[in-house]
């Protein structure tokens, strides 16, 4: 299965494979290990082919980290996703400084505390934080929008441009 999908990557010239574990795949602190040697045989396959291998997860930045050393991979990163990632604490600037040599991509997302995606901008996110913490950890990488479209996508789409380029 895996095969097929880095083979068509290669075809299309990608070079970061995300890898969601959320609901049934989600990483949890009692299963991690069972990851483990997953990840470094998936990682080392992927570095073999100059594609790095990009967890998407809801872990904790001290998880992440006891993940990554688990596995001793120098090819397994992470994908911060605002939305995703939002919790009650809301200590998403602290924790893309913790995770800083990690996170390789970014989606960018809003929603409300009801864990619903929304237009950017009308969320709970702080965005201003966020780009705070991005522009401190000089992140030169890829964002991708991963965003609710509205009832008119292309002028949502034109508005999340607007809203970011105006708050980085």
């Amino acid at each position: 299965y895996y095969n097929k999908i880095i083979e068509n990557l290669l075809k299309i010239k990608i070079k970061i494979y995300v890898l969601a574990l959320f609901e049934k795949s989600a990483l949890r602190k009692n299963n991690l290990r069972k990851y483990v040697n997953r990840l470094k045989i998936l990682s080392n396959y992927l570095k073999k082919k100059n594609i790095k291998l990009a967890l998407e997860t809801n872990l904790n930045s001290h998880l992440i980290k006891k993940l990554i050393r688990l596995t001793n991979s120098k090819n397994i990163f992470i994908v911060y996703d605002t939305g995703n990632r939002l919790k009650k604490s809301n200590l998403q600037y602290e924790e893309i400084i913790k995770l800083k040599k990690y996170i390789c991509h970014f989606h960018l997302k809003d929603k409300n505390w009801k864990r619903e995606n929304v237009v950017l901008g009308n969320g709970s996110v702080n965005f201003r934080n966020i780009f705070k913490a991005i522009n401190k950890i000089k992140y030169k990488g890829k964002f991708t929008f991963e965003t609710n479209r509205g009832k008119h996508p292309f002028i949502t789409m034109k508005k999340n441009i607007e809203f970011i380029k105006n708050i980085s």
